[in-house]
């Protein structure tokens, strides 16, 4: 049996769209925060093996001081094997990885282009990764392989979508069956995926660790826990500094701009974090939606907030039906057609309409 972390998409260096320049340089630091908090998570858990399943750096242009930092902290757990498998983001090519290599330490193994194998007698394991040399790669890196028959327990780092058709290291189920490993750490995927298992084999997303987008909700963090023969025993750590949030919020009970502000107010539970909001529903005429004013409003309740008004206006049937318009011929039809059983497909008769005018 042997203790891990699975460390995946870490992107640091990477600039948050949208944000302003203070904000967007924090951001960065806390990538780097965040990142340092699992590597210290996994010495006091004891972890033997951290394993880093691509897209550590966010690009070829990772700084020099980023460099100099990843050293820095790596350099406080010489007992801990380290492995890193480049992804599509930062291929092994980059200079980033070629000074990371000078003066670290022993215990760090850089995966290149060839899939390789790391023995590590004292503790009964085999490592095994690969890199990527670009940004694209069409081909299962794991076509054809499969980890030796013994008594060793075998271990996959590598970065790799598990979909037929992607450009990006397409890894199949049956591919994760043939590798009769023990466990694969699989990077690319943003989402914990869950402990899965093909054939013999468990693998896992662990996700990345911290959000980067309103398509990455939810906690973000690492994988840490036990791995043996046939077994994986790992438990999903979040660690992420902040969220994304996406609420919607529908407004058609709301008989004034307050009562919309108030139900804003209620769903901003962790004001650290990035929101969107979508406001939905049928919009009294008297509301003004300015998303703008609402940002503005807004704008100390949380790290990052944004407005989208998807309301539709809330139709006056009878005071529509007075007028002498064709507005007023249509809704007075509408008014004469409708009643309990089909009142609602009429409302979605009168929305269409009357969005025509």
């Amino acid at each position: 049996m042997v203790k891990i972390m699975h460390i995946a998409d870490v992107h640091l260096d990477r600039k948050t769209e949208g944000l302003s320049p203070s904000k967007s340089a924090l951001r960065r630091a806390e990538y780097k925060e965040t990142f340092e908090k699992a590597i210290n998570l996994a010495k006091e858990e004891d972890v033997k093996i951290i394993l880093i399943a691509g897209d550590m750096f966010d690009s070829e242009l990772a700084e020099n001081s980023t460099v100099e930092f990843v050293k820095k902290i790596f350099s406080k757990i010489p007992e801990i094997y380290i492995f890193i498998s480049p992804g599509n983001h930062d291929p092994y090519t980059i200079s980033a990885y070629s000074a990371l290599l000078k003066e670290t330490s022993e215990n760090v193994k850089i995966f290149t282009g060839s899939l390789e194998k790391v023995s590590l007698p004292n503790l009964n394991t085999n490592v095994f990764g690969v890199g990527f040399e670009s940004e694209f790669q069409e081909n299962c890196l794991l076509s054809g392989f499969s980890v030796p028959d013994d008594d060793s327990i075998s271990l996959v780092c590598i970065h790799g979508d598990l979909k037929s058709d992607s450009r990006y290291n397409p890894i199949s189920q049956s591919a994760v069956a043939a590798t009769n490993a023990d466990y694969i750490a699989l990077g690319h995927t943003h989402t914990f995926s869950g402990i899965l298992k093909s054939g013999k084999t468990h693998y896992a997303y662990s996700g990345s660790l911290e959000p980067h987008g309103f398509d990455e909700t939810g906690e973000k963090g690492v994988l840490i826990g036990n791995i043996d023969k046939g077994k994986a025993d790992l438990k999903f750590v979040p660690l992420e500094k902040r969220r994304f949030n996406v609420c919607e919020i529908d407004v058609s009970d709301c008989e004034i701009l307050e009562d919309v502000i108030e139900k804003i107010r209620g769903r901003l539970s962790r004001n650290g974090d990035f929101y969107k909001i979508v406001l939905t529903g049928k919009k009294k005429p008297e509301i003004n939606l300015n998303t703008e004013v609402l940002s503005s409003l807004f704008e100390n309740d949380a790290f990052y907030i944004k407005f989208k008004n998807q309301t539709k206006p809330q139709l006056d049937l009878d005071a529509l039906s007075e007028e002498y318009t064709l507005k007023g011929v249509c809704a007075k039809r509408i008014k004469e057609l409708s009643n309990g059983e089909n009142s609602e497909f009429y409302d979605k008769v009168a929305d269409y309409l009357f969005g025509q005018f």
